[in-house]
C-alpha cells in the first residue's frame, strides 16, 4: 500500500477472471488495541474464504444508521 497503476490493473485483471482479491487492509471498526488484535483480524478475513473460522475475528455488519 498504497497500489499503484500496476497493483491496480493487475487485480482488475485478476478480479476478471474470477480471483477474489483479499489485501491485508487494517481495520479500527472492531476496536483493536494491540498489533496481535490488527493480525488476527486480517488472518480471519483471509481463512474465512477457505470456509474457516477464526475465533478471534469480528466480522463487519454495517454502520448503525
Amino acid at each position: 500500500m498504497p497500489f499503484g497503476k500496476v497493483h491496480l490493473r493487475n487485480m482488475a485483471t485478476a478480479a476478471d477472471l474470477g480471483c477474489t482479491i483479499v489485501p491485508p487492509m487494517l481495520t479500527f471498526y472492531n476496536g483493536p488495541v494491540t498489533l496481535e488484535d490488527q493480525i488476527d483480524h486480517v488472518v480471519g478475513k483471509v481463512v474465512r474464504f477457505f470456509g474457516l473460522e477464526h475465533d478471534k475475528f469480528v466480522a463487519w455488519e454495517g454502520a448503525d444508521i
